[in-house]
């Protein structure tokens, strides 16, 4: 799927020398992906590595970095909800 459109992304982020390549794609698919003012985006881990052509356990890496970095927070949906 090719996603149209841009997404903004803070300037904070774009130039964090501590933040890997690999977080920084989560972290801008995540943003591209939020809903609304909410800012809040659902989309499963499966989906994420499928479009970043990346492995499900590497997403899942990268979002527990970010998630240690303050950049991200994650509300579990369910144990067998498979969206972050």
């Amino acid at each position: 799927m090719k996603k149209r459109g841009f997404t903004q992304l803070q300037n904070s982020v774009i130039f964090d020398k501590e933040m890997s390549d690999g977080d920084f794609r989560i972290y801008a698919a995540l943003k591209s992906y939020k809903h609304g003012k909410s800012g809040k985006s659902y989309p499963s881990q499966k989906f994420l590595a499928d479009q970043l052509n990346k492995g499900e356990r590497t997403v899942r890496r990268h979002i527990r970095s970010l998630k240690n970095a303050k950049k991200l927070i994650v509300i579990s949906r369910g144990r067998k909800s498979s969206n972050i």
